[in-house]
């Protein structure tokens, strides 16, 4: 009864809103029920829009350009009383506020929006905003000053890049979810007992076997949200123990001149592809060539490298070295005079003379047989790589890490034919279509394979030539997903919904009842201004699945092109996803849950 008293309020202020834009004039925001101009009543409505924002504003970030009322549109124009601040006018009718994000001293700023009629009336509202000190984030930084760094955020604010901590688990905050695969657990750097590091909503393999004690190296993004110090919604369990990343290592080295040498020694780890030349015992020294992270296309020659076991290094072997990187020709190595740091013995290969090159044991395999391909890959042991290139088609079963606008790639896991026991990693995937994939998705994926660390994969560099959307199995309940999403947002972020009935449906989303559905489910935000929206369909048919999927990104381009009114809520339904999974196409807008209500999604046909 409380919630259909409170859904009755919600849609009597829904009403209030349209009465408000009706003919007779707009009121103020806080409302007498007085009647102003349209000028006045275009000031109120852009206060209430922003009053309630966040004052402090470590990035960029966008305002209206125009406000309409009765049908008037007036032109705000923005000014801002700091100099560090840029008032960016864009195409859309929105102005982008560009905050100097590098300043060494806070900034608190006025914003004055000020709109104008036809006959040169002006009026003006101002909100106050701060940039916070810029936070330096600097290459190298120990675990201790990242979490310094993210004690030093205040309240809202998140680290722009991505970091990686290793540390152990001293509370699981939220046991590990089946439907959403997913547990919160908060974790200790060091001796840093004093400032934990919560890992909100941690996804990645082995989260569902994670304990008290356990050390683990988990990847994010660091925010302070209302105190709590915290990786974010989307962090990834890299894996157990310490996993150093060694991507920032491999891109400057790579990024060095021919000629030229890095001034300092640094440190690597990797797998020896090749021996270059063989051990001399008159020099005590041998020239390999490493695989770093799985980067086979960027490999790192140890030119004369000495140390204990370097006589007994072969093809295979997992090892660190410390030296001078530099570019000699176009190669890039570390110089001569680099030392053997550690060694774990891989799948040594037999020497065949002074430049010894690998023994291929899989020459003879069909690498047109898939399954023969898979079954060879899971023989292989930790650190060692098969020779040739193979390539597999399979199902993609869970995205590993998502896709990544700044590097142009994704990793994803998938299974070839009915083997689900021997499931394939695609590291790094890279290829057109990478961005758009999805569990249930059938790739055709070219690259190494190789063991590491125990899991069976294409390193990075793999890539992809033929993606497209798959039959999914199974049954998938659409209207316990929505329920489900709808309690994990918590009583406090779930805004009123109203299931939409079929005259509804046939004006919002026009030619949807003519289809045959097995399932339907249409909710939309009981106030028009909320941007939440969910359209969930199962086909009866496979062959209706594109003209159900033009429907949905009918309704998407009619809302992103005025159809939503308001200008930001116009905005902010660009941020809707059209997903398919075989037979079900869904539309799904949530708000800055929206990432996590396409994860759900997904999870239904893993």
């Amino acid at each position: 009864m409380k919630k259909i008293l409170v859904l009755l309020l919600a849609l009597a202020m829904s009403m209030a809103m349209f009465t408000a834009c009706g003919a007779n004039g707009d009121t103020d925001a806080g409302d007498t029920g007085a009647e102003v101009n349209g000028l006045t009543a275009a000031k109120n409505y852009l206060y209430t829009m922003y009053k309630d924002s966040a004052e402090v504003t470590p990035s960029d970030f966008t305002r209206v350009g125009v406000v309409k009322i009765n049908g008037v549109t007036y032109t705000v124009e923005w000014t801002a009383s700091s100099e560090t601040v840029t008032i960016i006018p864009g195409d859309d009718k929105m102005v982008t506020i560009d905050v100097d994000e590098a300043n060494p001293e806070e900034v608190t700023f006025t914003l004055t929006a000020t709109l104008k009629d036809e006959t040169g009336a002006a009026e003006s509202v101002s909100f106050t905003h701060r940039v916070p000190a810029a936070i330096i984030i600097d290459e190298g930084m120990t675990y201790e000053q990242i979490v310094d760094a993210a004690y030093a955020l205040e309240d809202g604010i998140a680290l722009e890049e991505t970091f990686r901590l290793f540390g152990t688990i001293v509370k699981i905050d939220t046991p590990y979810s089946e439907d959403y695969q997913n547990i919160t657990v908060t974790i200790q750097i060091g001796d840093m007992s004093d400032k934990l590091i919560m890992c909100y909503r941690l996804k990645g393999e082995g989260a569902n076997a994670l304990a008290v004690g356990d050390a683990i190296t988990v990847e994010g993004i660091l925010k302070n949200y209302k105190g709590t110090i915290e990786f974010d919604a989307g962090c990834v369990l890299v894996g157990m123990g310490e996993v150093v990343d060694q991507t920032a290592l491999l891109d400057a080295a790579y990024a060095l001149e021919d000629g030229i040498a890095m001034t300092d020694s640094c440190t690597m780890t990797g797998v020896i592809s090749k021996i270059d030349t063989a051990y001399s015992a008159d020099y005590q020294n041998i020239t390999v060539t490493m695989v770093v992270g799985g980067d086979a296309e960027r490999p790192i020659m140890c030119y004369r490298l000495k140390g204990e076991g370097a006589a007994d290094l072969a093809i295979g072997d997992t090892i660190t070295v410390t030296g001078i990187l530099k570019n000699y020709k176009g190669t890039i190595e570390f110089d001569a005079g680099c030392t053997l740091d550690a060694v774990i013995k891989g799948a040594a290969s037999e020497e065949t003379g002074e430049d010894s090159e690998p023994v291929d044991r899989f020459a003879d395999l069909d690498m047109n047989d898939a399954a023969a391909v898979v079954n060879a890959a899971y023989t292989l042991e930790s650190g060692e790589s098969m020779v040739n290139a193979a390539t597999l088609t399979g199902v993609i079963t869970s995205i590993d890490t998502e896709y990544s606008e700044q590097y142009g790639n994704i990793t994803v896991t998938i299974q070839v034919g009915d083997m689900a026991d021997k499931l394939i990693n695609c590291y790094r995937l890279k290829g057109e279509g990478a961005d758009a994939l999805a569990v249930g998705d059938t790739i055709t994926v070219t690259g190494t394979l190789t063991n590491y660390n125990g899991k069976v994969q294409f390193g990075a560099g793999c890539t992809l030539s033929v993606a497209g959307n798959g039959e999914t199995a199974g049954a998938a309940d659409l209207a316990a997903y929505f329920e489900s999403f709808m309690l994990s947002l918590g009583e406090d972020n779930t805004p009123f919904m109203m299931p939409a009935d079929a005259e509804v449906i046939d004006a919002y989303y026009a030619g949807l009842t003519a289809i045959a559905t097995k399932q339907c489910e249409v909710q939309l935000a009981a106030m028009s201004a909320v941007a939440f929206e969910f359209a969930l369909i199962e086909c009866e048919n496979a062959a209706d699945v594109e003209a159900v999927k033009a429907i949905l990104e009918a309704r998407k381009a009619y809302q992103v092109d005025g159809g939503a009114w308001y200008p930001e809520t116009c905005a902010n339904w660009e941020k809707a996803e059209i997903v398919v999974n075989g037979n079900f196409v869904a539309l799904i807008l949530a708000g800055d849950q929206t990432a996590d209500a396409v994860a759900a999604f997904n999870a239904l046909f893993a």
